[in-house]
C-alpha cells in the first residue's frame, strides 16, 4: 500500500490522538456526572473544537444521551479513524 499524502507521519499515532482528545473526554464525563446524560454538543460541555494534523475531532451522542463517542480521521482520505466510545474507551480503526 502506498503512503497517503494527506496523512502526516504521526497522524494515526493512537497515543498522540488520545492525548489530544482526552480533554474532550474529560469534559464529556464531567457533564455526564453533573447532568446524568452526555451533552448535546461539545460546546455544551464547555469543550471547544480540537484541530489536529489529522483534522478535527467530531462528536456523536445517542438520542437518549446515555452513550457518546468522539472520533477523528476517516477511512476514505486518511485510512484510519481514532475513536473514543463511552462504552469501550479509546481504539484505532485501521
Amino acid at each position: 500500500m502506498t503512503e497517503n499524502p494527506y496523512q502526516s507521519s504521526s497522524a494515526a499515532d493512537p497515543a498522540a490522538l488520545q492525548q489530544l482528545g482526552q480533554p474532550l473526554v474529560d469534559a464529556l464525563d464531567a457533564y455526564r456526572r453533573s447532568h446524568g446524560v452526555y451533552p448535546p454538543s461539545l460546546e455544551a460541555a464547555g469543550a471547544g473544537p480540537v484541530n489536529t494534523p489529522a483534522g478535527a475531532f467530531e462528536y456523536q451522542v445517542a438520542q437518549d444521551g446515555k452513550r457518546a463517542s468522539i472520533y477523528i480521521g476517516d477511512y476514505a482520505e486518511r485510512r484510519f479513524r481514532a475513536r473514543w466510545s463511552s462504552e469501550i474507551g479509546w481504539f484505532l480503526d485501521e
